[in-house]
C-alpha cells in the first residue's frame, strides 16, 4: 500500500502540468508558422526583394522571426525537460518511501529482504511506462498543438463571401 502513495503526487503534478505544456507547444507552432511564412513570402517575391534592395531588412526579420522560434522551443524544451526531471524525482522519492518502510519491516521481521526488493522492483517497474510516456506526452502535445490550429483554421469558415452573380461550375 505504501508503495502505490506516490500515485496521487504524480497525478496531480501531471495534471498541473498540462496546461503549460500545452501552451508552450502552441507557441512553438504558433513561431515555426511564422517563419514557414516569412520564408515563403521572400522567396516567393524574390524578384521584388531584389528590385527594391530589401536583402538586409528581409534578412533582418528572417533572423528575428527565427531567434523567437528558437527561444519558443528552448522554452518548450526546459518545460519538458523539468517535466520529465520532476518524474525522475518523484520515482526516486516513492522508492525512498518503499525502502524507508520496507527496511522497518525488514527489520522487524515482518517481511523478507527479498519481498522488499520485489516492491522497489514493482515501483520502478510502474515507473518505467510512465517515464517513456512522458517522453511520448511531448510529441503528443506537439502533435495535438497542431491539430488544434487545423480545427481553429476549419472552424474559422470563409472570410470572402462569394458573389452573387458568379456562375457555378459542376
Amino acid at each position: 500500500l505504501v508503495s502505490l502513495s506516490i500515485i496521487p503526487v504524480l497525478a496531480v503534478f501531471s495534471a498541473l502540468m498540462q496546461k503549460r505544456v500545452r501552451e508552450r507547444f502552441f507557441e512553438t507552432r504558433r513561431k515555426i508558422a511564422a517563419v514557414t511564412s516569412n520564408f515563403q513570402e521572400v522567396v516567393g517575391g524574390i524578384k521584388v526583394v531584389k528590385s527594391f534592395a530589401r536583402e538586409e531588412e528581409e534578412a533582418r526579420r528572417f533572423d528575428r522571426v527565427n531567434t523567437e522560434n528558437l527561444v519558443a522551443n528552448l522554452r518548450a524544451s526546459k518545460l519538458s525537460a523539468f517535466y520529465n526531471s520532476m518524474v525522475q524525482i518523484i520515482e526516486a522519492i516513492g522508492i525512498a518511501i518503499v525502502l524507508f518502510f520496507g527496511a522497518r519491516q525488514v527489520l522487524s521481521s515482518a517481511i523478507t529482504v527479498g519481498i522488499l526488493v520485489s516492491f522497489v522492483l514493482y515501483v520502478q517497474n510502474f515507473f518505467n511506462p510512465v517515464l517513456q510516456l512522458s517522453l511520448f506526452y511531448n510529441s503528443y502535445q506537439s502533435a495535438m498543438t497542431g491539430l488544434d490550429r487545423v480545427y481553429r483554421l476549419i472552424d474559422e469558415g470563409r472570410k470572402v463571401a462569394p458573389k452573387p452573380n458568379l456562375l457555378r461550375v459542376r
